[in-house]
């Protein structure tokens, strides 16, 4: 099917790196362009400036050349300064450090890939804020001191730009972060992620933990609890009713019919009584059989089957992914969900 390998990459990306649409800006942003290289570069943009108010800083040993003694020099240096002063070695508390080299040529590799304008001028801004580096020979994932810990996501987020995550799957450079990984975690992660990217952050609440019941282990009484993928809350103030979502991977196809399994459906009615929520949607990819259709297009959403059990209604529902990578997928993938809801 052409693009899938697009499509495959985009997931993965937003997978390895969640936090893409963390912020509200970046939902706003991934609502109306959802192209790849944007979505990441307006995320490394808004972690970096956050973080502004504590620079990245480490103790480095530098060598200088002032007429005023700061550090460490030779006796005999002294006698015969040059034009620019003795030289001598500073302990100096610097910006000047491998973890800014490795942000500052990730914004400059981005840049040019960026279609956004904006979004290219901030990355070469961010570059030009940080002091000359030249790109580090070598990219090790490190662990930041623990006075910068905050620096961490960005610093991960600019080793994963330079080792090949761009706008786009490129057969050149498949050595991009997140392509090994377990595809009904990445769907579970973009059912997330939509609901975040058009719900306010608290109408959405995610793998919260319920109390479904008690069980007894030898002598001791545990409780038992679920963890509902998501419980979002749509409507107005007097209108406000509970969805609970619940992504699923595969289990509907069986025999050649299309239904909700079995144990799909106990499982959610676990969720409604633990929750005490009366209305769920389980959520499910659309499957591509032959020759793709416009059904199977990013922006499908189709209710396929519903049970009614013990005041409990269940919709299941197929979302269409082809497509997702390209310009704009994202938004009428999300789109096309909340409207199923």
């Amino acid at each position: 099917m052409p693009g899938w390998r697009e499509d495959f990459f985009l997931l993965a990306t937003l997978s390895h790196h969640g936090r893409l649409l963390d912020s509200e800006n970046l939902k706003s942003s991934a609502h109306t362009s959802s192209d790849l290289a944007t979505l990441i570069g307006r995320s490394l943009i808004e972690m970096y400036w956050r973080n502004q108010r504590r620079p990245l800083r480490t103790y480095r040993r530098l060598k200088m050349r002032e007429f005023a003694i700061e550090g460490d020099f030779d006796p005999e240096d002294l006698s015969h300064p040059a034009e620019e002063g003795f030289p001598q070695e500073v302990t100096s508390f610097t910006r000047l450090n491998p973890y800014n080299a490795v942000i500052r040529s990730a914004a400059l590799q981005l840049a040019p890939i960026v279609p956004d304008v904006e979004t290219r001028v901030r990355l070469e801004r961010l570059a030009q804020h940080l002091p000359y580096q030249p790109r580090p020979p070598r990219l090790h994932d490190r662990r930041l001191p623990s006075r910068s810990r905050s620096w961490q996501p960005t610093f991960d987020l600019s080793l994963d730009i330079l080792r090949g995550l761009g706008g786009a799957y490129d057969p050149k450079n498949a050595l991009a972060p997140g392509y090994i990984m377990q595809t009904w975690q990445v769907w579970e992660q973009l059912i997330s992620l939509s609901l975040r990217s058009v719900f306010s952050p608290k109408s959405v609440v995610l793998q919260a933990q319920h109390k479904l019941g008690t069980r007894r282990v030898g002598r001791a009484v545990k409780d038992l609890h679920v963890y509902p993928d998501a419980i979002v809350s749509v409507g107005t103030e007097g209108d406000l009713r509970k969805i609970i979502v619940d992504a699923k991977y595969k289990g509907h196809v069986e025999r050649g019919t299309t239904g909700i399994s079995n144990a799909d459906i106990y499982e959610a009615l676990a969720f409604s009584r633990a929750t005490g929520i009366s209305d769920a949607v389980l959520v499910y990819p659309r499957p591509v059989d032959g020759v793709p259709s416009a059904l199977d297009e990013v922006g499908h959403a189709k209710e396929f089957a519903r049970v009614v059990a013990d005041g409990v209604t269940l919709r299941a529902v197929e979302l269409g992914v082809c497509g997702i990578s390209r310009r704009g997928g994202l938004k009428r993938f999300s789109e096309a969900f909340a409207g199923a809801l």
